[in-house]
């Protein structure tokens, strides 16, 4: 079944996850009259292509955030009027390559990303490889927060993806994704990485590599338990 506009959090960091489960707690419902942070200055330079998009973020090191939008899509234009007219997330955007993907005039792009529902928010690195994604309608809030939370620069993690990019089952790049999105609080998609490299040979065979990605899955299962508990914590 397709989805348009329900909630339905799928974050991949710990810190989408409380971001998430806030706004999933406080149901937001767009203004009908606007508000002093938006502004007409409050204007995002939406790519529209992502292969541009992808080639844009690689020359600056820039992590992408992609919207699945629709035109029939009511909540992805509440989101244009209510949420990226804020002049906050306007700026928070200055930290990633935005791109707009209509997934009526690019079938192709909604299937490899697997969307389901729109409007779909999904970070990638400068390869346009999923980091985490969110479905639904975000508060400005909680989209500058997410923004915030996000690295600026993501050289190494891109220099790992064009490893693997050229050899899909390179140790050294898989282990070193997993080391640092981990870093990057990208925890379940850290683990995602260390199921891969221990699926190599590399991975398989006994020793200080394979210990390595064994306590980097552990902390990030910690990690993301910590994370559901606080979210199913009651906010006094």
């Amino acid at each position: 079944m397709f989805i348009c506009g329900v909630t339905r959090g799928v974050a991949r960091v710990a810190f989408a996850l409380a971001i998430v489960a806030r706004a999933a707690a406080s149901p937001w419902l767009p203004s009908s009259g606007g508000s002093s942070r938006q502004t007409a200055a409050a204007e995002i330079r939406w790519e529209t292509k992502l292969d541009r998009a992808v080639a844009a973020a690689r020359e600056t090191n820039q992590p992408v955030l992609i919207e699945f939008w629709a035109t029939w899509c009511e909540v992805c234009r509440d989101m244009d009027r209510d949420v990226y007219t804020d002049e906050r997330v306007a700026a928070a955007m200055a930290k990633v390559r935005p791109v707009k993907v209509d997934i009526d005039r690019e079938p192709g792009l909604k299937r490899k990303y697997e969307v389901d529902g729109t409007p779909t928010l999904v970070v990638a690195d400068s390869y346009g490889r999923e980091l985490f994604r969110y479905l639904g309608a975000l508060p400005p809030d909680r989209l500058r927060q997410l923004l915030d939370a996000l690295p600026a620069d993501i050289s190494a993690i891109n220099r790992y993806s064009a490893a693997l990019a050229a050899k899909k089952d390179d140790f050294p790049a898989l282990s070193g994704l997993a080391r640092e999105l981990r870093a990057a609080g990208f925890y379940r998609t850290s683990s995602d990485y260390c199921d891969r490299a221990l699926r190599t040979k590399d991975g398989r065979r006994p020793g200080a590599a394979r210990h390595e990605l064994l306590l980097i899955r552990t902390r990030n299962a910690e990690d993301l338990e910590r994370a559901r508990q606080a979210r199913a914590t009651p906010r006094g």
